[in-house]
């Protein structure tokens, strides 16, 4: 959703939603290690704040003035523990038990910072 304040401030409130999951599992390499892969099935919710500020003197063409966007968002990442992972065959480990030993959930919190300064070099 976005508001604009005047002809030349804005401001957005958006929500953001990313999820990752495993195509495919090397279960041979975690049976022999008995550790999780690098990657794992998350998902990520973040809601976020946009602040722009466009003083130029041509909004599509510019040739003089500045550009300014500053960005907010926090949320929360989830580790979604696979479905492969903990199906695989219980001799003698429990390899849902491997999810025991990482935090599943964590806040996340993001900013970005955008800066544009036009000049002429000509007439």
């Amino acid at each position: 959703m976005q508001y604009s304040l005047n002809a030349k401030q804005l401001v957005k409130v958006f929500f953001k939603q990313f999820s990752s999951s495993l195509l495919d599992v090397d279960t041979n390499a975690i049976k022999i290690s008995k550790r999780l892969p690098t990657y794992l099935d998350i998902r990520t919710s973040n809601i976020g704040i946009e602040l722009h500020y466009r003083g130029t003197d041509d909004r599509y063409n510019p040739r003089a003035g500045i550009d300014f966007s500053s960005s907010f968002e926090g949320g929360m990442r989830k580790i979604q523990p696979n479905l492969t992972i903990i199906a695989m065959g219980k001799d003698r480990f429990d390899y849902s038990t491997l999810y025991d030993t990482i935090k599943l959930t964590s806040s996340q919190l993001k900013g970005s910072v955008k800066g544009d300064l036009f000049t002429k070099l000509g007439r």
